[in-house]
C-alpha cells in the first residue's frame, strides 16, 4: 500500500515501477489541491474495494505503513534531532482491520521496524508537494518482523494502536542502537 509520493514523484517512480502497488491518499494530503478532493477519495474506495478482494482470495500480503511509512527527524527549535517513528494513525489500522473482518478470510497482522533514513534522507518536513529535494546516499537498512499481534483489536481501540507503536518503537530503538555501535 503506497501513497501518492511513491506513485507520483520522480524519486521515487524508479523504484515504484513494476510492483503491485495499491495506492491511498492519506488524509494529511487528500485535500491538497482542494479541486483533486473528489478524485483522490474515489480511488481510495476503489483501493479499498481491490484490497477487499484481493484479501477474500487469500494468500495475499500488504505492507503498510499506519504512519507515512518513514523514519523522520524529530524538529527541535534549535535544528534537527533524532530519528523517530512517526506516530501511527490509529483511524488508519481502523481502515484495515476492518477490511480484514470483512474478507471472511484469516488475516494476520505483523508489526514491523524499518531503519532506512540513511540511503534516502527523508525532507525534514512534511508536504504533499511532488518532487522535493533529495539525495540517495550510500548507507545501511535494516529491517526488523516483529511477532505477530495477539489479534485485530476492535474497532476504534486506540489501546491496541498504541501498544503496536510502542513495540515497533522499542525496536526500532534497538536498530537504531545497533547501527550506533557499529558505524
Amino acid at each position: 500500500i503506497a501513497g501518492h509520493k511513491v506513485t507520483n514523484d520522480p524519486v521515487a517512480i524508479p523504484f515504484s515501477k513494476g510492483r503491485n502497488l495499491l495506492c491511498i491518499h492519506s488524509k494529511k494530503h487528500i485535500k491538497n489541491p482542494p479541486e483533486d478532493m473528489a478524485r483522490k477519495s474515489a480511488q481510495n474506495l476503489e483501493t479499498m474495494k481491490a484490497m477487499g478482494s484481493l484479501l477474500s482470495e487469500g494468500g495475499r500480503v500488504f505492507w503498510v505503513a499506519p504512519s507515512g511509512g518513514r523514519d523522520r527527524p524529530q524538529a527541535l527549535e534549535n535544528g534537527i534531532g533524532d530519528f523517530q517513528v512517526a506516530p501511527f494513525d490509529a483511524k488508519a489500522l481502523d481502515m484495515f482491520k476492518l477490511v480484514a473482518m470483512q474478507s471472511q478470510k484469516p488475516m494476520h497482522f505483523f508489526p514491523m521496524a524499518m531503519f532506512t533514513h540513511q540511503l534516502v534522507p527523508p525532507p525534514t518536513g512534511v508536504s504533499s508537494d511532488l518532487g522535493e529535494e533529495r539525495s540517495a546516499k550510500r548507507g545501511v537498512v535494516s529491517v526488523c518482523f516483529l511477532d505477530e499481534t495477539d489479534g485485530l483489536g476492535g474497532l476504534k481501540d486506540k489501546e491496541f494502536t498504541a501498544a503496536v507503536q510502542a513495540s515497533v518503537e522499542k525496536e526500532y530503538q534497538a536498530l537504531k542502537s545497533w547501527h550506533d555501535s557499529h558505524p
